[in-house]
């Protein structure tokens, strides 16, 4: 209710995002991750669409991804399957570009599975 200790907390908030340039790295890694999964996608036809809002991806498939997100929870890839065919890729702000990496590994394993 906009208490003193809550306003408190939420401006040191605001300064750690500002001071570790969280933002900026959300965008650099939005925009890598996005080009990395666009490889993916030439590389294997069952990916429709990429959408993508910084770290918010979208990757539509032509099947579905129930399997594959299981998959990826198996090999250590936390990501989601909305609408039976969007996998839902959310990374933290403070992702760096080895995680990335990993992660479209994993991605790319799963997806060569299929």
């Amino acid at each position: 209710g906009g208490s003193p200790i809550v306003c408190a907390a939420a401006l040191a908030v605001f300064d750690a995002i500002k001071d570790e340039r969280l933002i900026e790295n959300a965008k650099a890694m939005g925009k890598y991750l996005a080009g990395q999964l666009a490889k993916l996608k030439a590389k294997y036809h069952f990916i429709k669409e990429i959408r993508q809002v910084a770290l918010i991806i979208g990757v539509e498939l032509n099947i579905k991804g129930e399997d594959i997100y299981k998959e990826c929870l198996k090999a250590g890839l936390l990501i989601n399957c909305a609408q039976e065919t969007v996998l839902r890729i959310m990374p933290p702000l403070t992702v760096k570009k080895s995680e990335v990496n990993k992660a479209i590994s994993v991605l790319d394993k799963v997806f060569s599975r299929v």
